[in-house]
């Protein structure tokens, strides 16, 4: 949606400022983490915008009501990036494949009451806020049916702090080795500390708050899920839920540190259901 809008954005004042700032800053994470903490709001967009943007929804909707209309047992994706399943609906909210559709976690969700059977949201919440994830949360909650299964996967805050022990294991050792090479910027003029590690997660990827299980499962409850139980990646006792989990296969082998091997260090996964 927001790339549709991008002619009549450049037209407000402000606005221009950060696409010029589009080939001086260090990354493409970057310049969308700058256009999306812009938030601009539908209203004070001008009239022509307005009508892209109505546009736009309702295509958006109709996506929506189609796939509500064609499926009994209904499964939303949110954050699918370009991990898609099929017989699912796949959104998110920068949109890389036409699979997808536009969809922003941290606004209401167009979507009825109680229409979804399943939930999942694989590495999205820690790219939004601590307030937001509640909220998205309570979204949740208020699409699924009852008996509904939300499933939920998140780095994991202690797994990741832990490494500020001395007497780390190999595997510990192995996960900051990739983290160094891969993520940390002139990382060969720096000490390969834990420290490192510990800011590149709360700094990158566009994070904005790193959840622990304590934390994940309050909010949960909060929002009035039941029966929180842990998983780890891949692995469910539903199989509509069995071997979802996508994250980081993409991760070549590092001294022996494989993508899986990632995931099942760094990754929380709780499922939960709607009473």
């Amino acid at each position: 949606m927001l790339s549709t809008l991008k002619p009549a954005i450049k037209m407000i004042p402000g606005v221009v400022q950060v696409y010029r700032l589009r080939n001086h800053l260090p990354s493409r994470e970057a310049v969308k983490g700058h256009l999306k903490s812009l938030r601009i709001e539908i209203e004070k967009l001008p009239p022509i915008a307005n009508q892209i943007a109505q546009r736009e929804q309702a295509t958006i909707q109709k996506r929506i009501d189609k796939y509500i209309a064609n499926y009994k047992v209904r499964k939303l994706h949110l954050g699918c990036g370009k991990n898609i399943f099929p017989d699912w609906l796949n959104s998110d909210f920068d949109v890389q494949m036409d699979e997808v559709i536009w969809m922003d976690c941290t606004q209401p969700l167009p979507i009825p009451s109680q229409s979804f059977d399943y939930i999942l949201s694989e590495h999205m919440i820690e790219h939004i806020s601590y307030e937001h994830g509640k909220a998205f949360l309570a979204e949740c909650f208020r699409i699924m049916k009852p008996g509904g299964v939300i499933r939920v996967s998140c780095p994991n805050l202690r797994q990741i702090v832990g490494l500020l022990r001395e007497d780390r294991t190999p595997l510990e050792n192995s996960y900051m080795e990739m983290i160094f090479g891969k993520w940390i910027e002139g990382e060969s003029d720096k000490p390969h500390f834990p420290s490192f590690i510990v800011n590149n997660l709360f700094r990158n990827w566009g994070h904005q708050f790193i959840y622990d299980k304590q934390t994940l499962t309050h909010s949960l409850a909060a929002a009035g899920f039941t029966n929180i139980k842990e998983y780890t990646p891949k692995v469910s006792d539903d199989p509509n839920l069995v071997g979802l989990e996508n994250h980081s296969s993409h991760l070549e082998n590092v001294g022996g540190f494989t993508g899986i091997d990632f995931d099942n260090f760094t990754t929380m996964v709780f499922e939960a259901t709607r009473p």
